[in-house]
């Protein structure tokens, strides 16, 4: 061996839990037949990491205007460092950033009209105090009620209980998978 010391690749180290190792060296000496064991203080040098934030909803219904509340902004940075928030992108006059919440609202003067916009698309950054940032770009949509329901049957066996009656078909722009209820009685 070279006597070099590497960490394995599978681990990293991170100074925010440990900031100082102690590792137990033992160095044999075959020749001779001696062991010697030595312990070696390892530091870990804390680095500035971006901070991290997420959007609390990106979906506003399509009674939405201005003022209205989309979401808050939360923020993680590993040192603990004071992070603030802007908004950039194509759309993103049509909202305010409040700086002391960190709320995102729609700006003043901001009615929204489906028939022209259903999705508007902002980029968040997060810097902290020492420059450091990260961005995402975020789409938020308007929650629109579907647009077309139907049953591909409506009929039912008399006295056949559990019989399928049909299939539900529904059109909806903001999402894939929907959950269904009835107001049926169940006799």
């Amino acid at each position: 061996s070279n006597g070099e010391i590497t960490l394995k690749p599978e681990v990293s180290l991170n100074a925010e839990e440990y900031s100082m190792f102690t590792l137990r060296i033992y160095i044999v000496d075959n020749a001779n037949d001696q062991i010697s064991q030595h312990y070696i203080k390892v530091s870990v040098n804390n680095i500035n990491e971006a901070p991290t934030f997420t959007l609390s909803n990106r979906m506003v219904d399509d009674t939405a205007a201005a003022g209205t509340l989309i979401g808050a902004l939360v923020s993680t940075d590993a040192e603990g460092d004071d992070v603030t928030f802007a908004l950039s992108g194509a759309d993103a006059e049509m909202f305010f950033l409040d700086p002391e919440t960190n709320e995102i609202r729609f700006a003043d003067g901001v009615t929204v009209n489906t028939n022209s916009q259903v999705s508007f698309n902002v980029t968040i950054t997060a810097l902290d105090s020492f420059g450091l940032e990260s961005s995402e770009d975020i789409s938020i949509e308007v929650n629109l009620a579907p647009t077309d329901i139907t049953l591909d049957t409506n009929l039912a066996q008399e006295s056949v209980r559990g019989a399928a009656i049909g299939q539900l078909h529904v059109t909806d722009e903001n999402v894939s998978c929907l959950l269904y209820t009835s107001d049926a009685a169940d006799d």
